[in-house]
């Protein structure tokens, strides 16, 4: 009889977004993610392929295209296939920072007040340096305007 893993997916991410205003920081969105099949592919090739080359983390994307309808209440599936966004307007490199007893990696990365103005921002994704998608989310929209920036916390739980 075969073994039965647990019910959590191996790894595992959750997306946090906040919209930050001048006077006040806004909890916007923390959900679960997906992580891309390209990615646990990677990941664990990394275990048993000698000469594998690391390719990190170093971008977020923000994007347009992640609702069903037009006013963005509701959010497109999305499948572990993909490989890129529904529609991609914005990159920004990330930070991170890890936690080894636990042990998870939590990207950050910010949407400054002044960018995106009028955009209907839907769907993000973590992108590798070689422009592998590692993961993606999509949510209802945030109508950005010039009174808040957006701040991205990404946390995946390899747990």
């Amino acid at each position: 009889m075969p073994v039965k893993l647990h019910e959590k997916a191996f790894p595992c991410g959750q997306l946090r977004i906040d919209l930050v205003y001048k006077d006040k920081v806004v909890p916007y969105y923390d959900k679960p993610n997906l992580i891309t099949l390209s990615a646990r592919q990677t990941v664990l090739s990394m275990l048993y392929m000698t000469g594998r080359t690391s390719d990190p983390i170093s971008t977020l994307q923000v994007g347009t295209g992640g609702t069903i309808d037009p006013q963005g209440l509701f959010p497109k599936p999305v499948t572990k296939s993909l490989t890129a966004l529904y529609h991609s307007v914005y990159t920004t490199p990330v930070s991170y920072t890890t936690n080894t007893s636990l042990p998870t990696v939590t990207f950050v990365a910010d949407v400054p007040d002044t960018d995106l103005i009028g955009t209907n921002i839907n769907e993000a994704a973590l992108f590798t340096v070689a422009g592998n998608m590692f993961n993606i989310k999509t949510f209802p929209s945030i109508s950005k305007t010039g009174d808040f920036g957006i701040h991205i916390e990404w946390t995946i739980d390899f747990s």
